[in-house]
């Protein structure tokens, strides 16, 4: 098998005759997979977003591709060729509880670092660590009564410190 019509072989063939044994086979396209954990790097993260870019061919960047992690943090993005690719990771919630970025700890897609997927392939540890979002509850209190409560969903994957303190005036 050859990636391109150039790469190919060419094959004689004879008007009103069955050339045999000219078979091809096709591959798989490539993906890559990883884990991804919360800031202190063992906790699995469920639900977060994993967003695959190509170069669009101006300077810019094309997403192509996505993935959004289990229950163990774990998650596939598929659907590629041989590329160089760029990998971003974002909460799935409103608000962020985690800070979005771009794969090896980086803060956009253009300084992101470059992760090789082979065709029929599978680039493995493309893994994340998410720091939280530092959080702030602007309130005053007057004169009187002020209730400030916060609900919090026992079901949400909260990590400790969440909350780390509350503070008045």
């Amino acid at each position: 098998n050859k990636m391109t019509l150039d790469d190919g072989d060419d094959v004689a063939v004879t008007a009103g005759a069955t050339t045999p044994n000219i078979d091809a086979q096709l591959g798989g396209y490539g993906s890559l997979a990883g884990t991804v954990y919360g800031e202190d790097g063992v906790t699995p993260l469920p639900d977060i977003y994993v967003d695959v870019y190509e170069p669009d061919g101006y300077g810019g960047w094309q997403w192509v591709s996505y993935g959004q992690t289990d229950a163990t943090g774990q998650y596939e993005a598929g659907g590629l060729v041989t590329w160089e690719y760029r990998v971003g990771v974002s909460d799935s919630l409103y608000p962020d509880q985690f800070a979005s970025e771009f794969y090896n700890d980086k803060a956009t897609v253009e300084t992101g670092d470059d992760v090789h997927v082979e065709l029929g392939a599978m680039t493995e540890n493309v893994n994340a660590s998410l720091a939280l979002v530092p959080m702030t509850v602007p309130h005053s209190l007057a004169s009187g009564w002020n209730l400030m409560s916060l609900s919090l969903d026992p079901s949400s994957p909260a990590l400790p410190g969440v909350l780390s303190s509350i503070a008045g005036d």
